[in-house]
C-alpha cells in the first residue's frame, strides 16, 4: 500500500475544528478548538505542525526489501490470482530481494541523476 504524505486538513463540527492527517498510513484526527477562538487559518497552521511532526518520527532509512515486502507486494499481491503469486513472489525474492535486500532506497532529484551517470 502507498505511503500517504500530507499537510493535514480541517473540518468543522460541533462549534469544533477538528485536524486530520495520516501518521505512517492511518489516518489520526484530534480536536484543535473552538470555532468561535480560532479561526480556519490557525487550526490549518496547528494541524500542519502535527503532521510535519509525525513526518518526522516517521522517517527514516527505507531498505530495498522493506519496500517489496510493504508496499510492491501489498499492491500486486491484491491483483494477482493465487498461482500468479505464488511463481511471481518467488522470482522476486530470488533474484532481486536477495541481492539488494539492504541497499537504501533513497530519493531521486536530477542533480543525483546526473551524478550517477558522469
Amino acid at each position: 500500500m502507498r505511503t500517504r504524505h500530507s499537510t493535514g486538513g480541517v473540518r468543522k463540527q460541533s462549534g469544533r475544528w477538528y485536524g486530520l492527517w495520516y501518521e505512517s498510513g492511518v489516518k489520526k484526527s484530534k480536536v484543535l478548538g473552538f470555532v468561535s477562538e480560532m479561526t480556519k487559518g490557525e487550526a490549518r497552521e496547528a494541524v500542519a505542525k502535527i503532521a510535519a511532526g509525525a513526518k518526522q518520527e516517521s522517517a527514516g532509512v527505507l531498505r530495498f526489501g522493506q519496500f517489496v515486502e510493504t508496499t510492491y507486494f501489498g499492491y500486486y499481491r491484491r491483483k494477482w490470482k493465487s498461482s500468479t503469486e505464488g511463481t511471481d513472489v518467488n522470482r522476486v525474492n530470488a533474484h532481486s530481494v536477495a541481492a539488494f535486500s539492504e541497499r537504501e532506497i533513497r530519493p531521486f532529484s536530477a542533480t543525483s541523476f546526473r551524478t550517477c551517470w558522469t
